[in-house]
């Protein structure tokens, strides 16, 4: 068995990805561990059945972050999960009792040992193919299980780490070994294929860069995919968010369910680096003749900025409208948040459907906690005006057409 590459030291926080104006998020009573267990498992998706070992084409462990001895159980795996979800995987989320969450070695080990007798289980069950994954202290689970336990087909660690106290008032320094330890692990990993996701300016694991010593240890293994401080998204929570599915998540689906080539394959960014995400058939309608000009001048991309107090227009977030359909009564929208001044926000792109009430399109959530409202353009910009659902602020923003000066 391999030894703990991990030194024993107190669990810390995990990445809290910021709710954004017009989220939907809303606080939920946590659930408590079903019959008070150390340990058990829930659909990834509710909306994604188990398919069974003969039918799926394997099954993922995903294994969550942690927040001291706060619950993280309650929140779903990550978007880039659910494609495998979607295409044919079953997915498994392992729930972990947070009394037990003391330090690695009395907690960390025998939350490795659970998920290798998973694994052991799974491939006992008939299937073909198994992953690992985790966000933070479940991929430094991840990455522990992979280096005991040789049924493991792939490893996918986004932010691996067994809980890091750079973020404590008068800390130590733990993290200094963060990478060290991250490494040593590495190289006990006996899975055919791993995934390692470090980007920069992540919280966590400051005062470093760590992608040139981690391909190095990579380069030892049979197959790898390496995101590093080079990625365009950044920030511990980076593999968490919608546009690292969108843009690698259809690269990491052929890594782990085809015959990966020898050594390191690149997911290559999206050309440009968009500053927003598109919805399926995103496309843009030419208004129809009989409606008033200003409303049909609303037809098209717009582009503003949320407002902040205080902060200069370039430290602002990107928002965007794009009409892509409008008449008298109703309009198609798609409402775009952009990744942050510091690209390290979660993007998101939902079609809205807005119904004409007055001088403006509106739409309301079916709580009524966020609205967005769209006037029609004077002098060339419109006025886009947000109520968020986190905290009800309103956000009044001015939106040029995109391009626009």
């Amino acid at each position: 068995m391999a030894t703990p590459a991990f030194a024993a030291r107190s669990v810390a926080v995990a990445v809290l990805l910021a709710s954004l104006p017009g989220d939907g998020f809303a606080q939920t009573p946590v659930p408590p561990p079903p019959n008070g267990a150390d340990y058990w498992t829930e659909l990834g998706f509710k909306t994604h059945t188990l398919k069974g070992p003969e039918t799926a084409k394997g099954i993922v462990f995903w294994s969550h972050g942690l927040d001291g001895r706060r619950a993280q159980y309650q929140y779903p795996p990550p978007p880039v999960i659910e494609l495998f979800a979607k295409e044919g995987w079953d997915v498994l989320k392992i729930g972990r009792n947070p009394v037990n969450e003391t330090t690695w070695l009395n907690s960390g080990l025998k939350h490795v040992r659970d998920l290798s007798e998973r694994v052991d289980k799974a491939k006992a069950d008939g299937y073909r193919n198994v992953l690992v994954a985790g966000q933070s202290y479940g991929g430094a689970i991840s990455i522990e299980a992979a280096a005991r336990n040789g049924k493991i087909d792939g490893v996918l660690a986004l932010s691996p780490g067994q809980g890091s106290d750079a973020g404590n008032i008068g800390n130590t320094r733990n993290f200094d070994s963060l990478t060290v330890d991250l490494i040593a692990s590495l190289d006990g990993v006996r899975t055919g294929k791993i995934v390692v996701l470090v980007a920069e300016n992540d919280v966590l694991h400051p005062l470093e860069v760590r992608g040139p010593k981690l391909r190095a240890a990579l380069q030892k293994k049979p197959a790898f995919v390496l995101f590093d401080e080079t990625m365009p998204i950044k920030g511990h929570g980076a593999g968490g968010t919608l546009q690292f599915s969108a843009w690698y998540g259809p690269c990491l689906l052929r890594f782990m369910g085809e015959a990966a080539p020898g050594g390191e394959t690149v997911c290559p960014p999206p050309p440009g680096i968009p500053i927003f995400l598109t919805v399926p058939n995103q496309k843009i309608e030419p208004p129809p003749p009989d409606i008033p000009p200003a409303l049909a001048g609303l037809s098209g991309a717009w582009h503003g900025k949320l407002p902040e107090e205080g902060v200069a227009s370039a430290r602002l977030r990107d928002v965007g409208i794009v009409v892509e359909t409008v008449s008298a009564a109703k309009a198609s929208i798609v409402y775009q948040l952009g990744a942050g001044p510091d690209r390290n926000l979660n993007m998101d792109a939902d079609r809205l459907a807005v119904n004409w009430e007055g001088d403006r399109f509106i739409y309301r959530s079916g709580s009524n906690k966020f609205s967005l409202s769209v006037l029609p353009p004077k002098d060339g910009t419109m006025r886009l005006i947000v109520t968020g659902s986190s905290t009800g602020k309103v956000f009044d923003m001015e939106m040029r057409r995109e391009g626009a000066p």
